[in-house]
């Protein structure tokens, strides 16, 4: 995985419910074409976030969001032929860490073809998100502070 300057154009999205400002754990879909050729996959979040293509981990992590040098996760992701599935779960805590700032929820992400061509982007048409039914949203008391996701 590579961490890279953010200097391109991709829109930022986040959900239109209305979440509370802390813990907020957001699922966003999207579906793009493949011709069987890895791909890569860029990812920011305004918080943590975990990358699934066709139900495989692809990349997860926490968005470097320091003011003057925002970056993304870079990873090269094998596809199918035909129809690719991508799946990002994004956690915003609401508050910063040694790791990123206290910034805005919201997602940035784009799969790159092997000849360079945008295959989906945010910011275009298609997206579908939905708020994480299985996490507690909300302020909640501090028990531990380096509680994580895990992955197995």
């Amino acid at each position: 995985m590579m961490i890279v300057p953010l200097l391109v154009s991709t829109a930022w999205i986040w959900s239109a419910e209305n979440l509370p400002e802390r813990n907020s754990y957001v699922e966003f879909r999207r579906e793009f074409q493949g011709d069987g050729r890895p791909v890569t996959l860029r990812v920011a979040a305004g918080g943590e976030f975990c990358a699934e293509v066709n139900g495989r981990v692809a990349s997860f992590g926490v968005y470097r969001d320091f003011p003057d040098r925002p970056a993304y996760n870079e990873v090269s992701v094998p596809t199918k032929k035909g129809a690719n599935a991508l799946a990002i779960g994004v956690f915003h805590s609401g508050n910063g860490f040694g790791s990123h700032s206290d910034g805005t929820p919201g997602l940035w992400a784009e799969v790159v073809s092997a000849d360079g061509k945008t295959l989906a982007a945010t910011g275009e048409a298609g997206w579908r998100c939905r708020p994480l039914a299985n996490y507690v949203f909300g302020k909640l008391p501090v028990t531990f502070g380096t509680l994580d996701w895990t992955y197995e």
